[in-house]
């Protein structure tokens, strides 16, 4: 992150005035950390140290006179509430004498965040619950909702921002995880391939020592990147299908675990045919991952996966079969195993199986889509 204010326009001598509103503040509001940068780089705060002694004896640079930059400076104060509302003020400018010339780029109180900053007064799509005028920001938010554009997950602040009330919304899901990679080391046998960023995501190929099975894992951003290397703007990974986060090729054996799938109550598991996958569901699944105001991405709506429910095939035609196991150090986790009915034998086309939560109060679930390859992997393997 760059050491100067994100706004390249001055603030003025003024309070942010902030009052929120939610169910967590009851009995203890939490911290509150305001964080401040310089306009300009000549404003940045530094400090010389003459070195007169030691030289010989210093680590690092043996230069005579150093210089510490202070590209930010925070203030954080405690926050204390017996009710659902807590009320606050904030200095646009650093109250710090010696950092006088640094402004407010972010405030934050525990993991609610203002600190996308407008030139203007913004104009935010209606799904994130926000009302905006020229010197107020009114309204409830979902917290995991706020991850589209133009907020990209922070809540906005503009120079002529002075009053915030804001009510916040927090939903408890049961997010669902079913492999990573990073839990695949090298010293367990696993190799991996070089991790590829595309402009949605990042993927990983792996697999265990001279295994045939490969294992491509995709971690899908939420909020993509605002800017990517020129070599990181490269196209989705071919063959594959928006929305799909693991993806097992699976020629030879009759069982795969997944140790990292670890749910906590009920798990529902639709499967498709990925060869004559509906068009309908591939919509929904791709819709899943984008982000829209106010809608968590990686969720579907009951309704929504009601639909997709009444597109998967019967159980009875699944080529797999799903169910949790006994883990080493206790509890249980996910074991796939080929299914001993006619599907499972004569098993020749790739499968999707599409997990999904029990749905949280605001009636959405979370869901992560898995596809199994019975074929073998046709790309570069892991070195």
């Amino acid at each position: 992150m760059t050491s100067l204010h994100s706004l390249k326009q001055k603030l003025p001598h003024a309070e942010l005035h902030v009052e929120l509103r939610g169910e967590r503040l009851a009995d203890g509001a939490g911290l509150l950390e305001c964080t401040y940068r310089p306009r300009r780089a000549w404003d940045v705060r530094r400090t010389w140290q003459l070195h007169l002694w030691g030289s010989a004896f210093r680590i690092g640079s043996r230069d005579w006179l150093s210089v510490q930059r202070e590209e930010f400076h925070i203030e954080r104060r405690e926050l204390r509430s017996k009710s659902d509302t807590v009320s606050f003020a904030v200095p646009l400018r650093a109250p710090d004498r010696r950092h006088a010339r640094y402004q407010l780029e972010e405030l934050r109180v525990g993991d609610l965040c203002f600190g996308r900053w407008f030139a203007a007064p913004p104009t935010l799509p209606s799904g994130f619950g926000l009302h905006v005028t020229a010197d107020a920001l009114r309204g409830e938010v979902l917290l995991d909702g706020l991850d589209a554009e133009p907020l990209r997950g922070s809540l906005p602040l503009w120079p002529t921002l002075r009053r915030i009330e804001v009510g916040v919304r927090r939903i408890a899901r049961r997010r669902l995880e079913l492999f990573d990679p990073a839990q695949r080391h090298g010293w367990d046998g696993w190799r991996h391939a070089p991790r590829v960023t595309w402009s949605g995501g990042r993927t990983s190929v792996l697999r265990h020592g001279e295994d045939p099975v490969v294992w491509r894992a995709h971690e899908l951003f939420s909020i993509a990147p605002s800017q990517l290397a020129a070599d990181e703007r490269t196209p989705p990974p071919h063959g594959w299908l928006p929305g799909v986060e693991l993806e097992v090729f699976w020629p030879s054996g009759e069982r795969l675990e997944l140790p990292e799938a670890r749910f906590v109550g009920t798990v529902d598991v639709i499967g498709f045919a990925l060869r004559v996958f509906p068009e309908r569901a591939a919509a929904r699944l791709a819709e899943s991952t984008r982000a829209r105001a106010g809608i968590p991405t990686f969720t579907l709506s009951n309704d929504e996966w009601k639909e997709l429910e009444a597109l998967a095939l019967d159980r009875d035609a699944w080529p797999v079969d799903f169910r949790p196991c006994a883990a080493p150090d206790g509890g249980e986790h996910l074991e796939v195993r080929r299914a001993s009915s006619p599907a499972g034998s004569g098993w020749t086309e790739p499968f999707l199986a599409l997990f999904g939560t029990e749905p949280a109060e605001d009636d959405r679930r979370c869901i992560s889509a898995f596809a199994l390859h019975p074929s073998a992997w046709q790309g570069p393997l892991p070195p």
